[in-house]
């Protein structure tokens, strides 16, 4: 691999953090092959799942220091998000993964689901997803090069 490739790499790995809902299109439109796209996204993906969960918990838990009174217990809020989060749970998280972005999916994570499997089953999710998405970029490649030629 030539320097290019490897700012190259290192763009749509920053990317995936970002975007990752559109970088293994973008990566497989450049010419990029199944196995380094998978490889380089869900790798981009963990980095930045890593990277917000352990802030976003940081941030939470500064916050819960900070705040003077005590939060009401029962709010209609809370109760909604009590009702979503035992019905989906970090399955149902890790299942809209990659339709969200990496830092609000770890974000939420930290905020709702502070367990030592958190953090593998979203960064699992977004393997699953990186998989999908890079077929489904293959799948319209090769259609679209059908009807080109």
């Amino acid at each position: 691999m030539t320097g290019a490739e490897w700012i190259e790499m290192g763009i749509f790995l920053l990317m995936s953090i970002v975007k990752f809902l559109i970088t293994p299109s973008t990566m497989i439109a450049r010419g990029w092959g199944f196995f380094e796209t998978v490889l380089v996204t869900s790798s981009g993906a963990a980095l930045g799942s890593f990277m917000f969960y352990h802030l976003g918990d940081l941030f939470f838990k500064w916050m819960q220091r900070k705040r003077k009174k005590p939060s009401r217990l029962f709010t209609w809020k809370n109760r909604k998000l009590a009702r979503i989060k035992s019905s989906f749970g970090v399955k149902g998280l890790m299942l809209i993964s990659g339709l969200i972005s990496v830092p609000i999916t770890a974000v939420l994570a930290a905020r709702y689901f502070r367990s030592n499997t958190t953090l593998p089953y979203i960064i699992m999710g977004f393997f699953i997803w990186s998989v999908v998405l890079t077929s489904i970029s293959m799948g319209f490649g090769h259609l679209i090069s059908i009807f080109t030629e």
